[in-house]
């Protein structure tokens, strides 16, 4: 597979450092980068790895926690995807997590995931908490990722409409999460089934500091702009939207396209 992506992490306009972090097949915020970050790469390769982590708003040290989940995240390029890799994932971060906040002396710590893993023109989605992965084929944007929040369960029970559930205040109160004072296992993260890739498939991994600004139908119809014909002026201009919007959070997003499928696997 051919893949062009880029992504943009920017601390926004309230928060003074920005907890949130990224993978991007193997490229990550590093504790010591500034607070704003941006990358673009155009790979070939039959196994492609993105994610982002949002540290837990509220908690301590936050951007520790985000750095622990995309720092474990190189085991997902190295290995095929099953529910052992992220039994091994999860027993990876939580480990490093309890070091760190040992060490800080920190009450707790916590981070959300949401992953895209692209093997054999295959895609692969997880996510805990609600950061989100979407994708854009054919003019039309799908959220792929399942929050887990509050929010999300008096939806999911009816007292809530969609555009209620948006603005709600319980929104920000996950109900499941990396860290440190939680035991999950492999069974708790959403993982919905492997869909095929085409040709010209976006996908957008992202904060809840990018759709908190910006509702979807924006997003997507930002995506269909014809005049925005790389990755890199999507995640800067979806980042730049939700700035103009209000930016209250940290806000990243990365967005893959898929330039070319590997013709073994059609």
């Amino acid at each position: 597979m051919v893949i062009e992506s880029s992504v943009v992490s920017h601390t926004g306009k309230i928060r003074q450092n920005n907890e949130d972090n990224f993978f991007l097949n193997g490229i990550y915020r590093q504790e010591e980068l500034d607070s704003t970050f941006a990358k673009t790469q155009k790979i070939s390769s039959r196994r492609l790895v993105y994610a982002v982590c949002d540290g837990m708003g509220g908690e301590e040290y936050g951007e520790v926690a985000s750095f622990c989940a995309v720092s474990s995240m190189e085991i997902f390029k190295e290995k095929e995807w099953s529910a052992a890799l992220f039994e091994e994932y999860l027993e990876n971060v939580k480990a490093d997590m309890v070091k760190r906040n040992s060490k800080l002396s920190a009450q707790n710590m916590g981070s959300t995931f949401a992953l895209l893993y692209l093997e054999d023109n295959t895609a692969y989605i997880a996510n805990m908490g609600d950061s989100r992965v979407y994708l854009y084929r054919h003019g039309r944007l799908v959220q792929l990722t399942r929050d887990h929040t509050q929010a999300r369960l008096l939806l999911d029970n009816g007292l809530l409409s969609p555009d209620e559930a948006r603005k709600h205040v319980s929104g920000h109160i996950l109900t499941r999460y990396l860290g440190v004072d939680n035991e999950i296992t492999a069974d708790d993260i959403y993982m919905p089934e492997a869909l095929k890739l085409c040709k010209g498939d976006i996908f957008l991994i992202c904060s809840d500091g990018l759709t908190d600004m910006l509702p979807d139908k924006t997003i997507a119809e930002y995506i269909h702009k014809p005049d925005l014909n790389n990755t890199a002026g999507i995640a800067w201009g979806l980042c730049t939207k939700a700035l103009d919007a209000g930016g209250r959070d940290n806000i990243t997003c990365i967005i893959a396209k898929i330039i070319k499928k590997n013709s073994r696997f059609t």
